[in-house]
């Protein structure tokens, strides 16, 4: 009585699709123009009021008191919250891919792109949902809505994914 094996070793091709991969990652964040306004919303800040900076606000209709020092930029994180509320969803789109790397229908490259996309994506949209802290009445008035991180929907636009 014979015995025959069948190899189904997929190994070798499943390496050539990871070796795509090799030393790359994905970046999600905010470049540009738009870093500034970006870290500053990630981290708050208190920005120090200037004598020409109280005359400019007074010009546009807002009246610093003389005991106003330092106007305070609360922390809106969008970009690490936002990792952190969506990091299940993305570690299980990951598992999902590698099946497809590991079946030989999907590259390393091509996994990682995904990935970066939905994260942009998922960053993006929480962005758009942040309520909280809320905008001072002032801005609120002067933007029209009351969505702290959306005016112009530059920030929102400027969430990129790299593979690099």
């Amino acid at each position: 009585m014979g015995i025959k094996i069948k190899d189904k070793n997929k190994i070798p091709e499943v390496a050539k699709k990871l070796s795509g991969m090799d030393g790359k990652k994905i970046s999600v964040g905010v470049r540009g123009e738009m870093e500034m306004i970006a870290r500053v919303h990630e981290y708050g800040m208190d920005i120090p009021v200037t004598p020409s900076m109280r005359a400019y606000l007074h010009y546009e209709g807002i009246h610093l008191k003389p005991s106003t020092t330092h106007i305070h930029i609360p922390e809106r994180s969008f970009l690490r919250s936002g990792f952190d509320r969506y990091e299940t969803e993305i570690v299980d789109l990951i598992e999902s891919l590698l099946g497809n790397v590991f079946e030989g229908g999907t590259s390393g490259v091509a996994l990682l792109e995904a990935v970066g996309l939905q994260l942009e994506g998922k960053l993006q949209q929480h962005l758009k949902q942040l309520s909280s802290p809320p905008n001072s009445s002032m801005t609120t008035d002067r933007k029209g809505s009351s969505n702290p991180l959306v005016d112009t929907g530059g920030l929102v636009g400027a969430i990129e994914f790299m593979v690099k």
